[in-house]
């Protein structure tokens, strides 16, 4: 069922697109309206799916109230219902769904309710959310073949063909520390500076048995 209200200054244009709208069993009109402050108290309600809008009323025109219903979390269909055929590029600057010529032709009438009925059901799908969306996709890691990680390890153990033990290389790469890991003192370096001491106090012991001598 499409839940509708009319907002128009004018009450018998309010009866008349009353009574074409009755040619329409899924349509019903839940409210009317004579001014735009009125009408977007109705456009409020949730249930509402189409409010026919008239662009000159006193006060606050339609192509500035039609902003204002369109700022609902699930805002309505806007159909601008008018004499003046000027007004049919600000109607749609607005994200107007439709626009009527006053008098309204039902046949033209028709093909707004048709429209109104698609966007009705496409409203009612339900979301897919089985589908991987393009975020998904984006952070989703690709795994590497068995057969590439085995052939990895056996590169970096040495075992592998063209790996830097089999071929006598050393790669720098394997010689640098981990990110933000503390060098460590390596047995060489410790060892290296050892005989070091040791040769000066030899020179220290043959100075003092020159001296005693």
């Amino acid at each position: 069922m499409i839940r509708a209200v009319i907002v128009d200054d004018e009450a018998p244009a309010r009866s008349e697109l009353r009574y074409l709208l009755a040619d329409h069993d899924d349509v019903t009109v839940a409210g009317e309206a004579a001014g735009a402050a009125e009408g977007f108290a109705l456009a409020c309600d949730p249930e509402i799916d189409v409010v026919f809008l008239d662009i000159e009323m006193p006060g606050v025109s339609g192509l500035a109230a039609a902003p204002l219903v369109r700022e609902r979390a699930d805002p309505p269909a806007v159909v601008f219902v008018t004499a003046h055929a000027e007004y049919a590029v600000d109607a749609f600057a607005v994200e107007a769904f439709d626009y009527l010529l006053k008098p309204v032709d039902p046949d033209r009438l028709a093909r707004v309710v048709e429209r109104l009925r698609d966007r009705s059901r496409e409203n009612a799908l339900p979301v897919d959310t089985s589908r991987p969306t393009a975020i998904t996709a984006v952070f989703t890691p690709t795994i590497a073949p068995t057969s590439a990680l085995r052939h990895s390890a056996s590169w970096r153990s040495g075992s592998g063909r063209g790996s830097p033990a089999s071929t006598g290389r050393t790669s720098s790469i394997s010689r640098r520390s981990p990110p933000c890991a503390a060098p460590r003192r390596t047995a060489s370096a410790s060892s290296s500076r050892t005989p070091a001491r040791r040769s000066s106090t030899s020179r220290a012991d043959s100075r003092d048995s020159s001296a005693s001598g």
